[in-house]
């Protein structure tokens, strides 16, 4: 059934019970926690230091961004205190625009330099609609005609920064560009000119918390940097992880996620197609299973992967906490979507399952 018969909608990848963020962070280890809060000083002691903004806002804002917003614990181990400072004044400044505006405080936030890009949007793709009499759960129309600032935003970032080389429209993408979805088409709109040279490192995480005055809406986090490698150059028909990966990446990941990138990449040497693998994963953080969903492709052999998994996993209501993208010297590209279920999944017809 379509949205025409259910009534009004429902803001679907918001309104199941997230793990609680403060929860998160009392699971770390003593060392761990110990960690997180010397980084809590010393991004706290960078703001400080630049004078930008009033301390004792800033000491309220830093705390709420490390204890109660819900970012990953991952996310403070593989940021710099440097980019976290710079990520918590961007936030604080939309704030700032926002109330001298007069405008509702909603988040669109776009920073870019020559090597990196920071974006955070709104996590609302709406997906299904609720019945407010029966209770039911109806699916939407197909994902290709919604429209949402995480939707825009998404297609820009990928033709922008996961997409290595001027390509040509792809199928659909004029749609976007000309349905207004409160100017968020404007503002991610680029040429084939702005399309880097380069598959970017991508880190996006959806919060578990919400932002102050935005109606309990999570947000999403968009880091990009354009990837070290240990070796630009590496020989034909090389497969090590340690002489393809970026350098960052072999530093900060862990034993286990190295060893299932090392499998996927053998396996996507073999053929001159995708890869995709659904690994089930267990992330103590939340104590529970995730579905790890990785595709591997040559750079320049298909495209629009980004875009599309979520297309068929938002079908299942399933949601991803984080996704990353990693590219490798040998043009390997990987992509991981770590998913869970929407809460009301249990009460829906069975549709299948994802894997099918």
């Amino acid at each position: 059934a379509t949205a025409a018969a259910a009534g009004p909608a429902a803001e679907t990848d918001d309104v199941f019970p997230d793990h609680n963020a403060l929860n998160m962070l009392a699971d770390l280890s003593a060392k761990d926690r110990e960690q997180l809060k010397q980084k809590q000083a010393d991004v706290l002691e960078h703001i400080k230091a630049q004078k930008t903004f009033n301390i004792d806002l800033m000491e309220k804002e830093v705390e709420f961004y490390f204890m109660e917003l819900g970012l990953p614990p991952r996310y403070f181990h593989q940021s710099s205190s440097e980019d976290i400072a710079l990520h918590i004044q961007c936030l604080l400044a939309a704030k700032v625009l926002a109330r001298s505006s007069g405008h509702q405080f909603d988040i669109n936030l776009k920073q870019e330099s020559e090597n990196n890009a920071f974006f955070v949007a709104r996590s609302l793709v709406q997906t299904h609609v609720v019945d407010k009499v029966s209770g039911r759960v109806y699916r939407t129309e197909s994902p290709t005609q919604l429209v949402s600032p995480v939707l825009e935003l998404e297609r820009y970032i990928e033709r922008k920064y996961l997409s290595g080389m001027p390509h040509t429209t792809h199928p659909g993408e004029e749609y976007w560009r000309e349905t207004p979805a409160e100017s968020m088409s404007a503002m991610y709109t680029t040429g084939d000119d702005d399309v880097k040279d380069t598959v970017y490192r991508l880190q996006c995480y959806r919060t578990a918390g919400c932002l102050q005055n935005t109606n309990n809406q999570h947000m999403r986090f968009y880091f990009l940097r354009k990837p070290v490698f240990r070796n630009p150059r590496p020989k034909p028909g090389e497969w090590r992880l340690e002489e393809l990966a970026d350098a960052q990446f072999l530093e900060k990941t862990t034993k286990r996620s190295l060893a299932v990138h090392q499998e996927v990449m053998i396996e996507a040497m073999k053929t001159l197609g995708p890869v995709i693998k659904v690994i089930p994963h267990y992330n103590k953080d939340v104590h529970g299973y995730e579905t790890l969903v990785m595709v591997a492709h040559r750079r320049g052999s298909t495209h629009s992967y980004f875009t599309g998994i979520p297309d068929v996993y938002r079908y299942f209501f399933f949601y991803a906490p984080r996704k990353y993208v990693e590219p490798f010297s040998n043009d390997m590209v990987i992509f991981s979507f770590y998913l869970r279920p929407l809460d009301f999944v249990s009460s829906l017809s069975p549709r299948g399952s994802l894997s099918d």
